[in-house]
């Protein structure tokens, strides 16, 4: 990750050089949040001209529900690199760096917990071709969507805060075997 910052970090123009480092992360923080908007308003504004002329709506509500998690996305990503730039001490950076990622995954669980929701909606009212995926099933499905995904989103919260999972995943499995046998 340390690579990938020096590359986006020598994307900064040669004359910011000369102004303090703070400044340079505010600057970089502005322009992170100017990229963000302009990001947020071309998905919307040109993806949601070509996902109007569709006959569902289902492309509408991704689309629309893709807006925050896209623009928190391109955010934080400007706020890593001026945190990154600022050469806070490592505590700082690091729980820095951890709590962005953990709002953003909480951001995108939001985001895959609606999509699945909308998806399961939309597979249970088709008649004929998902027999298991009936009206009466779907809070099921829906319930199992939502574990997996919290789950999913608690490993990456963990990885974010360098927390070790290997044996959390290792005793899940165990437990599972153990539960099957029963």
């Amino acid at each position: 990750m340390e690579d990938q910052l020096q590359r986006l970090a020598g994307l900064v123009p040669p004359w910011l050089d000369r102004v303090p480092t703070w400044l340079q992360a505010v600057f970089i923080v502005g322009l992170a949040l100017i990229l963000a908007l302009i990001i947020e308003r071309v998905i919307v504004t040109t993806a949601g001209r070509m996902v109007r002329s569709t006959s569902t709506n289902i492309d509408d509500q991704l689309i629309e529900n893709l807006r925050r998690p896209l623009f928190l996305s391109v955010f934080f990503i400007g706020l890593v690199i001026a945190t990154d730039l600022l050469a806070l001490p490592d505590t700082l950076t690091h729980v820095t760096f951890a709590s962005l990622g953990t709002i953003a995954a909480i951001v995108w669980l939001g985001f895959f917990i609606r999509l699945a929701s909308l998806l399961l909606s939309i597979v249970s009212r088709l008649r004929g071709s998902y027999k298991f995926i009936q009206p009466s099933t779907l809070p099921l499905f829906d319930n199992t969507a939502k574990i997996v995904l919290f789950l999913a989103a608690f490993y990456f919260i963990f990885l974010a805060w360098g927390i070790d999972v290997s044996a959390l995943v290792a005793s899940a499995g165990i437990v599972g075997l153990a539960l099957s046998f029963a």
